[in-house]
């Protein structure tokens, strides 16, 4: 076997400790899950709520529509219609507690236009059964979109069957459409982002980066990434993108809800949620301080604060760093790999590379963000993709899959909460999928640099690692 067959064979026995770890894990988690549920007292214990865990019953919402009103997209469809109506109190309901708020920018209801022009004719259930079905389509797309990024990588048919398990099994995946949650759309806005960034399609990056951005607008330092990467197109067109929606609502509803938004909503927001299912650093501190598990927007708290806009500026950084290696040599690539390159041919891993590249960008912004979800990680599916893509590209240990088995098991599974009784050490293991990101992050981080190596060591990094594509 010669070096470029060495490099580009198979790694089914490294994939396969992935599945297995990910598999064990996800077992031993809803087991878990499961035992604590039904060791909880219950006056009237519902089906299958009380009996077996989110993370299991969640998979009712990949077989069967949700057919009723969802607090989760009511109160954007309302401010969406309000939008369509010229109507300027879209926070006008905006509270502290409970999930009945419109907590997304102006800009939101403007990119949900189409479905607050149906609300005012066909009603909110219709309008939330379409929602349901257009988010079972993207869900449907984002598969597409995996299995694209993971083209002339798979050779056999048990291996495709494993990237549609790895998708199916995804919890935050199947919570986003039981929800009815608009970050179904997101998540095919950032996979479809991260794939044509990898195939140095720079305006349509960018396009879609302006969407989701502006629906969460903690993905706006993306724009700081594409500059730092060189890519001005990208740049330009989500810049565009997000300045044309924000004219489209100062048209239609004035500068009314943006300063609402400014001043009294977004200040609010920052302080963030104690409750478990938000996974970010703010919320691991408020949880170890013991702050309430309630659905609320926590009290401002200055020690809090500081913390959290530390680790932001932090991941920032850290979504800006090159990944790749400085004053590597020819060595460290594989012949045929130089010579394909030398020829101007575009390498599978310069592709996979770029796809990492993005998606730890995406991840540390999102950790860095006041307020994440769990099912905001629906989209790494892509990442964990194209870190198995990797493996067939070039060599990566068989510990870097195990610890993408445990980050995929810790990622992709619900958990019950310990309670705001337990502050401290404890309070750790309602934070689990933070902790599963951050391994996931330094994960594809190693991945990149080792793509880096065995893509450029011919010719060193200093200019992919600016992120230029100019040949």
């Amino acid at each position: 076997m010669d070096e470029s067959s060495a490099i580009l064979a198979p790694h089914r026995r490294r994939i396969g400790y992935f599945a297995l770890v990910a598999l064990a894990g996800i077992a031993v988690v809803e087991t878990l899950n499961s035992a604590r549920i039904l060791a909880t007292p219950m006056a009237r214990r519902p089906f299958p709520q009380g009996y077996v865990s989110m993370g299991v019953w969640s998979a009712y919402a990949l077989v069967r529509p949700l057919h009723a009103t969802s607090t989760d997209i009511a109160p954007a469809l309302r401010a969406s219609n309000r939008t369509a109506q010229r109507d300027d109190r879209l926070y006008a309901e905006f509270s502290r507690v409970g999930a009945a708020n419109f907590l997304y920018p102006p800009t939101a209801a403007v990119e949900l236009l189409p479905f607050g022009w149906m609300l005012g004719w066909a009603g909110m259930a219709r309008t939330t059964q379409l929602m349901d079905l257009l988010g079972r389509l993207s869900a449907l797309v984002l598969l597409l979109l995996t299995l694209w990024c993971l083209r002339g990588f798979l050779c056999r048919r048990w291996e495709w069957m494993l990237a549609i398990l790895v998708f199916a099994a995804f919890c935050p995946i199947r919570w986003a459409l039981l929800c009815v949650q608009v970050q179904s759309f997101i998540n095919v806005f950032l996979a479809g982002a991260m794939l044509a960034y990898a195939h140095r399609r720079g305006t349509l990056a960018g396009v879609l980066i302006g969407l989701a951005g502006g629906l969460k607008p903690y993905l706006a330092p993306l724009v700081l990434f594409a500059i730092a990467r060189r890519q001005w197109k990208m740049a330009l067109s989500a810049v565009a993108t997000g300045v044309g929606l924000i004219l489209i609502s100062l048209w239609l509803v004035g500068t009314g809800p943006w300063r609402t938004y400014l001043t009294g909503v977004l200040p609010v927001m920052s302080a963030g949620y104690a409750t478990q299912g938000n996974q970010t650093f703010n919320a691991l501190a408020r949880r170890w301080r013991g702050d309430s598990y309630a659905f609320e927007l926590s009290p401002a708290t200055p020690g809090v604060t500081v913390f959290t806009r530390c680790a932001a500026a932090v991941l920032v950084v850290v979504s800006l760093m090159p990944r790749s290696l400085r004053g590597s040599t020819c060595v460290n690539a594989s012949t045929a790999l130089r010579q394909e390159h030398a020829c101007g041919v575009e390498l599978p891993g310069e592709v996979l590379y770029r796809s990492a590249d993005m998606g730890i960008a995406l991840l540390a912004l999102t950790m860095g963000s006041p307020i994440a979800w769990d099912h905001y990680y629906g989209w790494t599916v892509v990442l964990f993709c194209v870190c198995f893509a990797a493996g067939r590209v070039v060599p990566i240990p068989s510990r870097v899959f195990v610890l993408l088995g445990v980050c995929y098991a810790l990622l992709g599974t619900c958990w019950v909460p310990m309670g705001a009784g337990h502050p401290g050490l404890f309070s750790l293991l309602d934070s689990k999928m933070l902790f599963a990101s951050m391994a996931l992050l330094a994960a594809a981080w190693y991945v990149c640099r080792r793509l880096s190596v065995e893509t450029w060591g011919c010719r060193g990094t200093e200019e992919h690692s600016a992120g230029s594509w100019r040949r």
